[in-house]
């Protein structure tokens, strides 16, 4: 039965907040400013035995410091986002970094557009092209690792995007789930072309992620920080507002 206007009850008194403290962190800074040095830190002195720094991929940066660090990559990395979720067994996790995770997303974007229905033809091997209704086997198709994988980005009018950045919002959820709290590492993409309000040409810094999923990634984060340095010290700005 749907509710009619005479039965809907209005809310009159404000909820209190569900929580009073920020849950997921978002740092992003210019390569070389000193992400991998607070981050390490945080394994070693603050949170000593209760944090933990999950590398993407060939991520070195961490080679020259001590520090509690998961190297994973694409291929278990949902695994051990299911892990850590069923055993929670950190109260802090860094992501370190989201470069390296845009492009999973798009690569594992790729995949799920090849394993749908319209998407079935896309990187298939060209003598191994499939009657109507005949099933593929997963050696006919173009790897990721193969010189002639072309990516769901390569569809006509951005269509393949939506597949990338849906594999990337997934996942992305999955990430936030996996400790208290949760810290995402991130590089800065400077654009110099961006025009102001008033047509003036200004820079503006993004996280360097593409698109869509980058805009989702800083919406549903609490806390968006760039570090910065300033007479060898390294520090953390929250503004936000173009200046």
């Amino acid at each position: 039965k749907l509710m009619s206007e005479k039965e809907r009850v209005w809310p009159r008194k404000p909820r209190p907040a569900l929580r009073e403290e920020p849950q997921t962190f978002l740092i992003q800074a210019f390569p070389k400013v000193g992400k991998s040095c607070i981050a390490a830190a945080l394994t070693t002195q603050f949170a000593a035995g209760k944090s933990a720094v999950v590398t993407l991929g060939d991520e070195g940066s961490y080679d020259n410091h001590s520090v509690n660090e998961i190297n994973v990559t694409i291929g278990g990395f949902e695994k051990l986002l299911d892990d850590l979720i069923a055993e929670k067994p950190y109260d802090f996790v860094i992501f370190d970094h989201l470069s390296e995770f845009d492009s999973w997303s798009e690569t594992l974007g790729t995949v799920r557009y090849c394993n749908s229905t319209m998407g079935k033809g896309h990187n298939l091997k060209k003598d191994t092209l499939p009657k109507l209704g005949m099933n593929v086997a997963p050696h006919n198709y173009w790897l990721p690792k193969d010189a002639n994988f072309e990516s769901v980005h390569s569809l006509p009018n951005g269509f393949g995007y939506r597949w990338s950045k849906d594999e990337g919002i997934r996942l992305f959820k999955k990430m936030k789930k996996v400790a208290k709290y949760v810290i995402f590492i991130g590089h800065i993409k400077l654009d110099r072309f961006t025009k102001d309000d008033k047509g003036t040409v200004v820079n503006s810094a993004y996280l360097d992620v593409t698109g869509n999923l980058g805009k989702y990634i800083c919406k549903n984060t609490d806390v968006l920080a760039t570090m910065k340095r300033k007479k060898g010290e390294g520090f953390l700005v929250f503004k936000t507002a173009s200046s």
